[in-house]
């Protein structure tokens, strides 16, 4: 299950009351690089113009910090372990494949099962990494930016490292991540679409490029949007429409 989280009065409240960071468009290069976090690490799985896709790797009993990103939203899928998301109003228990969609503003928090690890894949959109406001955080991050470059790594050994070279990717590729099988696929028309969608039933999509609208022009699935293929599965028997070439992740 995909779940919806929307920006409240709250979570507007708590960011006018804290300094927004600047966001800088001169960004740090991180392909290839490990950021390490008091609760894990993290990096970059691939990147176009459109989004980022993050692998978050949080040890057991350990907790992200509450925070918002003020200009993306962000697609949390679960990949393997449990995660207990926190929302300022909400409170939802995410197993495998299980995820949020988040809203722009919203204030968030993932924390992983006190008896096992987890490994969570976020969707960013527009790929603006120094893009939080943190508003709490157990380990003292509250108010700080994003982590520097004393926090990052090239050296990947002993690291589950994964990625996909945007420039390289030509029209299909699937890699295992942990123990789920990821696919990136371009798409360029319905049919297409169609099969690709039918083949993967009970999986979880999320467009990297491209928007998929019904008969009407209204917008099925946008950049960055996650969705069990299921749910989306009825809409695409219709007659839908394509903006531009897609880029499908699919997770199974």
């Amino acid at each position: 299950m995909i779940y919806k989280v929307s920006e409240t009065k709250l979570d507007s409240l708590n960011l006018s009351r804290h300094q927004q960071q600047e966001v800088s468009l001169d960004e740090c290069n991180y392909q290839g690089v490990i950021v390490k976090k008091p609760w894990g690490y993290e990096y970059l799985f691939f990147q176009n113009e459109f989004v980022g896709v993050w692998l978050l790797f949080i040890r057991e009993g350990q907790s992200t910090s509450m925070h918002s990103h003020p200009n993306k939203k962000s697609s949390l899928i679960v990949l393997s372990g449990e995660i207990v998301a926190y929302t300022l109003g909400m409170l939802f228990k995410l197993k495998s494949l299980d995820g949020l969609l988040i809203d722009k503003s919203v204030f968030h928090c993932s924390k992983a099962g006190s008896d096992s690890s987890a490994v969570i894949m976020e969707v960013e959109s527009p790929p603006v990494k120094r893009d939080i406001v943190r508003l709490k955080d157990i380990y003292g991050r509250a108010g700080r930016g994003y982590e520097g470059s004393e926090s990052m790594t090239s050296d990947l050994d002993g690291y589950n490292y994964h990625c996909i070279d945007d420039l390289a990717f030509k029209t299909h590729t699937t890699l295992n991540v942990v123990d789920k099988k990821v696919t990136l696929s371009k798409i360029s028309d319905r049919d297409a679409l169609v099969s690709h969608i039918n083949s993967n039933l009970g999986s979880v999509v999320v467009l990297l490029a491209g928007i998929i609208r019904d008969d009407k022009g209204n917008e099925i699935l946008g950049v960055g949007d996650a969705v069990s293929v299921d749910e989306i599965a009825e809409y695409i028997t219709g007659n839908i429409s394509l903006d531009d070439q897609l880029i499908c992740l699919m997770v199974s």
